[in-house]
């Protein structure tokens, strides 16, 4: 494997762990409802939620575990391109998962934006 494919990948396993916790919160905050952060007692509820939910402590870990991916990232590509890419290939993840995991009816508009965005990162990839 070469030091580029190397170096990609820990962008694409931090996309994945992203999309991972997102998951993970998702699925947390379905069983809590609606949040509502108008009040001190909302937000110490949603707090206690969120310490005692054990979806979303795995979504906090897996959060913690994507930040140390993207320090290393960071540290091998320039902010201009390793976020972009970043982004553009956690958005095609995010609604791939959402439709295969939470079964989110996904529209032709969102198939042809993520194409679109595809596309983008494509051109950043060639060029970078």
């Amino acid at each position: 494997m070469t030091r580029w494919t190397t170096q990609h990948l820990i962008i694409l396993l931090n996309a994945f762990v992203l999309v991972l916790s997102q998951l993970m919160f998702k699925q947390g905050m379905k069983q809590g409802g609606t949040v509502s952060l108008t009040s001190v007692a909302n937000v110490a509820s949603l707090l206690l939620f969120v310490l005692t939910t054990p979806k979303i402590l795995i979504g906090l870990s897996l959060s913690g575990i994507s930040m140390i991916l993207w320090l290393t990232a960071l540290s091998r590509f320039e902010l201009s391109y390793a976020l972009p890419v970043l982004s553009g290939v956690y958005y095609i993840l995010a609604l791939l998962m959402s439709y295969l995991v939470l079964n989110e009816p996904i529209n032709l508009w969102r198939w042809a934006g993520t194409a679109v965005i595809a596309l983008g990162i494509a051109l950043l990839a060639h060029g970078g």
